[in-house]
């Protein structure tokens, strides 16, 4: 499993940030960010996209299991620090979208149910429209 706390923890290091600097940077509380980096608390996308922002790193970085060479060591020059490529793999992406499965099964049900309140509202319509076609009808003929 991805270890996101040690990943932010490492980050935030790397570029020499307290965790009050690197909550301000993404505009979230320094708790948020040290109950992310003690592990009882999963990062949001919106705050792992502020972070990719921000620093100029990869998503990718994210989202791949620990391996050695992938993981920016805090030995890395100014140069290197915004220049970690890793690639991203499916199995990654997927084991995030699952962390996240149900905001995704909220969302579409959402979705669902107001494409549902749309279609009863156009079949309600129609047959208004074809009572009143019937009533005009009925006048024009007298």
């Amino acid at each position: 499993m991805i270890d996101y706390a040690e990943k932010i923890k490492k980050l935030r290091r790397l570029f020499s940030l307290t965790q009050s600097e690197l909550a301000d940077l993404v505009g979230i509380r320094r708790g948020a960010i040290s109950q992310i980096e003690l592990g009882r608390q999963k990062p949001s996308l919106a705050l792992v996209s502020s972070l990719v922002t921000k620093l100029n790193i990869n998503y990718s970085y994210f989202f791949e299991e620990e391996t050695p060479g992938q993981v920016p060591s805090e030995d890395l020059d100014a140069e290197n620090e915004k220049e970690i490529e890793i690639s991203i793999t499916e199995k990654q992406l997927l084991a995030y979208m699952y962390d996240n499965v149900e905001k995704i099964r909220k969302s579409i049900s959402e979705v669902a149910r107001n494409s549902s309140d749309v279609h009863a509202e156009i079949a309600e319509n129609n047959k208004l429209l074809r009572e009143l076609i019937v009533i005009l009808g009925d006048k024009s003929v007298k």
